[in-house]
This record gives C-alpha cells, structure tokens and sequence, in this order.
C-alpha cells in the first residue's frame, strides 16, 4: 500500500475533515513542533487494504522522514477510518516519555472513543492536546505497568536468546563476534518548510508502536 507523500501535518486521504478542521489542526500540530520541536504528523485513509496498519505507518513514518534525525523526535497517527483501527507510531527519542503502554491508553481513552463515534476531528485533538500537555495523560495502573515490564522483558530474554543461537550455530564464539549495519531504519533529517507543509529526508533510526 503506497500513500502519497506527506505534504502536511495532517493528510487526510478519508476526507472525513473539513477545511476549518484541518487547519485548525495543522496549527496545532506546527505549534508543537514550534514549542516542544516533537513532529506530530496524523494520516486517513479508509481501508488498509489487506496490510497490517502497523507496516503501512512504519513505511509512511520512514518514507516521509519523521522526527529529527538526532533527537528521534517523531510521532505518527495513523487511523484506518472505515475499519477505526488506529496506530501510533513512537520513535526512539520520544520512548522514554510515552511508552508503548501510555502509548495505547492514549489511544484507547483519548482517541478510539471518538473514532467509534465518527468524531475523527476530537480523537486527533484530544491526541494533540495530550501531547501539548493540555490534557492529563491516561492514568496506568501498578498491575498495567507490571504486566508490560514483564512482556518487555520476555522479549528481550527471547531476542538473546535468537542472538545467541545465531552466534553459536555460526560458529563465530562470543568473544569473536561483532555486528555490522543492523535492522532499523536511518536517513537524513526531517524538517519543517514553513507554513503547514514541509519536506523531508529520511528516517529516524528504531522506533516503537502501540494500537490497533
């Protein structure tokens, strides 16, 4: 699935916005950037087309350069409005300040009631008012916070586990062994050109995600 390149802050491809609603949000979003230097970038489309809206946002996010290139600043809405499935995309600059698990509260307190509600236009400002800090961020629970710190780390035991396997059926030794490239994204910078518009480089390296 092949999105246009994104010329705004927000690129409606539903068309589910008026023009008094997409301006509105498109200053939002520049004054963001403007105040906070986060590139929060939202995109429609009806359908996903038989993707996983995860793929589609990670290709957009890396083909239109989001977030500084040093700082991994960007963030991405991504909602397919037909089905209401709905993704953000957190790259690595911006991890420690919204994780995976805040991440999906916000989707799921502040912008998927609005969405099964056809009030596309709310859901995208509450998302933009919680990162501005206008709105409080969602609440998580101690047993919400244990169960992610879990999974985290069964990933990473898992992923050592993969490496691990990989060095020894290599036969290279641990010691001997160094990586070379890797499995992320890298590219140039992403900037603003003035007004609602800006062009970009390429991506920032790494990135995380929550939704659905």
């Amino acid at each position: 699935m092949n999105l246009p390149k994104f010329e705004y802050f927000i690129n409606d491809y539903s068309q589910v916005l008026n023009q008094e609603q997409t301006q509105e949000l498109n200053q939002y979003a520049e004054n963001i950037e403007s105040n906070l230097w986060y590139q929060v970038v939202s995109v429609l489309f009806p359908h996903r087309q038989g993707n996983e809206l995860f793929d589609i946002a990670l290709k957009a996010f890396n083909e239109n350069g989001i977030g500084d290139k040093q700082r991994n600043d960007g963030l991405l809405l991504a909602i397919a409005t037909e089905e209401k499935k709905i993704r953000i995309m957190v790259w690595y600059g911006l991890e420690g300040k919204i994780p995976d698990l805040l991440a999906s509260q916000i989707i799921e307190e502040k912008i998927r009631p609005e969405v099964n509600q056809w009030n596309i236009y709310q859901g995208i400002k509450n998302f933009y008012e919680v990162i501005d800090g206008k709105q409080s961020l969602p609440e998580i629970s101690q047993e919400e916070w244990s169960d992610w710190i879990y999974t985290v780390i069964m990933w990473i035991i898992i992923f050592a586990l993969i490496v691990l396997y990989i060095i020894f059926d290599w036969g290279l030794g641990f010691w001997g062994w160094s990586s070379g490239g890797g499995w992320w994204f890298s590219g140039g910078g992403w900037s603003s050109g003035g007004g609602w518009w800006f062009s970009g480089g390429g991506g920032s390296s790494g990135g995380g995600w929550a939704g659905d």
